[in-house]
């Protein structure tokens, strides 16, 4: 696990490094809150600081806004224009609005 804000720091320090202990590798975001969303026909992302999320299927920004915590996995592709891409990203929604994911609701047997 690590924040948006360390992999954009390690990158900016030393890219040869930071392509060793990153790139090509699964990456897990916990709690990221989302400062910018963009939507095209070509692409679809959400961002943290310079760090950019591609999600695998881009619906799964559908529900998201500007501002939710969400929580990310994906395959870091480098640094590339400044901007840290995260690839073939898994979203899972944590809270946004005064809206948090209910607790699990213990099986009883019935209905």
């Amino acid at each position: 696990m690590v924040t948006a804000e360390q992999i954009y720091v390690d990158y900016t320090t030393d890219p040869a490094v930071a392509d060793t202990k990153y790139k090509g590798k699964e990456v897990l975001f916990y709690e990221i809150v989302v400062e910018s969303l963009f939507f095209s026909e070509k692409e679809s992302y959400l961002s943290k600081g310079d760090v950019r999320f591609e999600p695998t299927d881009p619906t799964d920004l559908d529900n998201i806004k500007v501002g939710y915590t969400v929580t990310i996995a994906g395959i870091c592709q480098g640094i590339s224009r400044h901007t840290i891409v995260i690839s073939d990203c898994f979203i899972e929604f944590v809270k946004g609005y005064g809206f948090e994911l209910p607790e699990a609701v213990p099986n009883t047997g019935g209905y």
